[in-house]
């Protein structure tokens, strides 16, 4: 049950989720659907005139004289030289391109989707001649590069790029956007725990530490070993909120934090071993985060209901209207929007509406709420109220919660606006 983002719902519950990432490889790594051109449809008078082919551009024309060729085999040839810093690992690089087989047929193009290229330097998101050229150029730079195969597509080739292709590419690095970096800190500063997680205190706190059991919420930032962002809590919205010693975390951030005071901020340096759930980590590698206590708490119980004031539904379901609302029920296709407590029977609380920052969203009566027995719940809630549900296990596994005992919601069904 170790969650890194400890958000169990939005794992079961894809339709509360916003649109998805791009792949910041499809242009460059060869997706079937970036390596076809997208049409363009333009209204004309009322109708729908599609370009399925965009506008053909020549390879620039430069003197050979000018290329620069690396230890890889990469050239390039600068055409406009920037004055802006060079990407480092991590940093993300805007860039516009248009790529080219060497008979000058054009493959792709961001310029044609009306779109600048975002290009995370030198963790892997894209082709390696890719990002030896992004960790040389600096920000302003444009640049013709031509790319032998093993720096590209290798032997296998990609979509419409045909095995054993070199390719050129006029590359623009627009904007470089660095990342925040972890402080640096000597070798010798580093206190090293038994299990292997080392530890810097930046800055000690003046609160409690934190007690078995506690809620803890956690502002972080968290690097992977390449200096890659792995992810930080003002990018999800919300701090992490997390119960000590309930199974909720991977190992190396809870005993990382187990041990602060309230208001300290501290920099782990996470083995691999200890970093169970984390995907990317190679198993020699490491994962640094840096981390601020912001509050440890008693984790408040469900409210106590008597056996005999629950409504049992038909299908085991039970409910209890801990304060009734006056809104409207839901009717299906209504986007219903939920603050939620989730605890299991034990009394472990393991996700909560605060946790992600959001409410649960989902579309009521429609098939996208996987959680059955939770709609089920709510079925004849008015907005407004709030009501504890209890789901069986048998139900609750179905949809990828514990299937070794029930699970309790509180939930506050929030009026439409």
């Amino acid at each position: 049950m170790k969650k890194f983002t400890l958000v169990l719902l939005m794992l079961l519950l894809v339709v509360a989720c916003g649109p998805a990432t791009p792949r910041e490889d499809n242009a460059v790594e060869g997706d079937d659907s970036a390596d076809t051109a997208v049409p363009t449809v333009v209204i004309e008078g009322g109708e729908a005139v599609t370009d399925a082919v965009p506008p053909s551009r020549p390879i620039p024309e430069y003197d050979e004289a000018d290329l620069i060729t690396t230890e890889s085999g990469l050239q390039y040839v600068i055409l406009e030289e920037g004055d802006g810093e060079i990407a480092q690992t991590g940093d993300t690089m805007l860039t516009d391109y248009t790529g080219w087989l060497t008979d000058g047929t054009m493959f792709d193009s961001s310029i044609d989707r009306g779109t600048p290229f975002p290009v995370s330097v030198g963790t892997g998101s894209v082709i390696d001649g890719w990002d030896e050229a992004l960790s040389i150029l600096p920000e302003g730079t444009r640049a013709l590069l031509i790319i032998p195969p093993d720096i590209a597509y290798g032997a296998n080739g990609s979509g419409t790029i045909p095995p054993d292709s070199t390719l050129i590419f006029e590359v623009d690095l627009i904007e470089m956007q660095p990342i925040q970096r972890p402080t640096e800190v000597a070798e010798s500063d580093y206190i090293e725990t038994e299990s292997g997680l080392k530890y810097y205190d930046i800055e000690e706190g003046s609160g409690a530490l934190p007690a078995d059991r506690d809620e803890v919420v956690v502002e972080f930032v968290g690097w992977f070993d390449n200096g890659g962002l792995l992810g930080s809590s003002a990018d999800n919205g919300a701090p992490l909120v997390f119960q000590l010693g309930a199974d909720q975390m991977f190992p190396g951030l809870e005993e990382g934090v187990s041990t602060m005071n309230v208001g300290g901020k501290r920099q782990l340096i996470i083995p691999a071993a200890l970093a169970e759930g984390i995907g990317g980590v190679a198993p020699d590698g490491f994962l640094t985060f840096e981390v601020e206590l912001v509050e440890a708490r008693e984790v408040p119980p469900p409210t106590a209901v008597d056996e005999a004031d629950y409504t049992v539904l038909e299908s085991g379901v039970k409910i209890y209207d801990i304060e009734e609302g006056t809104g409207a029920t839901p009717q299906e296709g209504d986007l219903v929007n939920l603050e939620y407590v989730l605890w299991l029977a034990d009394g472990s609380k393991i996700d909560s509406s605060e946790s992600r920052g959001t409410p649960l969203s989902f579309p009521f009566g429609v098939g996208q709420m996987p959680l059955l027995a939770l709609e089920e719940g709510i079925a004849d809630m008015k907005a407004g109220g709030t009501r504890q549900i209890v789901i069986p296990a048998e139900q609750g596994a179905q949809a990828g919660l514990p299937a070794d005992q029930d699970t309790i919601f509180e939930v506050y069904l929030v009026p439409p606006e």
